[in-house]
């Protein structure tokens, strides 16, 4: 029998962004220099924004485009969408993104109480299809509320989602820590019309738009 040894090659070619736009958080946060890194970038610009699960970077860029007075951090685990959008940050020039590898359970080790000024939380999985499944899912009644926790006053949370039932799962959720939650599930208002314009749409709703598949979405004000 023939062994393989496989080696995620993005896991290479992350290195060349490693300190700089990529920082790979510890089981137990970040280390004391890229704590550092993180505070420099903080007191840098006027206010913070966190998308949790960032992908490729889509929507983070064009925000971060369309911002350059605020940082803009993307956590997501996996290697290969982490390189590609620290790619097209480097290649548009873009300053002010920063990305973190870490898995989003533990965001509160990365940041502090009343710290982000919004949180995006596009399309997790739903974690739907099976009952014993359910206990997977990212936007628990536990972790919805260290999110709330995360914001400042005057903060929001966007959330959006193809399940309906995560939907109305989360929406409770919020529902216990505020009053202050609109859905937008039906509007089709300027302002989100304008972002679709501006660019400011995950690769999966882009996919979803295109399929006609019906888009849930939520905001959640502090």
């Amino acid at each position: 029998m023939q062994n393989w040894s496989w080696i995620n090659p993005y896991i290479t070619k992350i290195n060349r962004f490693s300190g700089k736009v990529v920082l790979e958080a510890t089981p137990s946060g970040l280390i004391q220099s890229d704590r550092e890194r993180l505070k420099q970038l903080i007191n840098k610009f006027s206010e913070v924004f966190l998308e949790i699960g960032s992908g490729s970077g889509g929507h983070l860029l064009a925000r971060a485009k369309a911002r350059p007075e605020a940082l803009f951090v993307g956590i997501e685990l996996r290697y290969k969408r982490l390189c590609r959008t620290a790619e097209k940050a480097e290649k548009e020039q873009i300053e002010n993104i920063l990305l973190i590898k870490q898995d989003a359970r533990f965001v509160d080790l990365i940041f502090k109480p009343r710290s982000l000024a919004g949180i995006y939380v596009y399309f997790p999985d739903p974690w739907s299809e099976k009952r014993r499944w359910l206990k997977h899912r990212l936007l628990n009644e536990s972790y919805c509320s260290k999110l709330f926790e995360l914001l400042k006053d005057g903060g929001f949370i966007s959330f959006k989602t193809d399940d309906h039932n995560y939907y109305e799962y989360v929406k409770r959720n919020f529902l216990n820590l505020t009053s202050k939650v609109i859905d937008l599930s039906n509007s089709d208002s300027n302002s989100y019309i304008n972002d679709l314009k501006n660019g400011f749409y995950s690769e999966f709703e882009r996919l979803f738009i295109s399929k006609g598949i019906k888009i849930y979405k939520l905001l959640v004000n502090k």
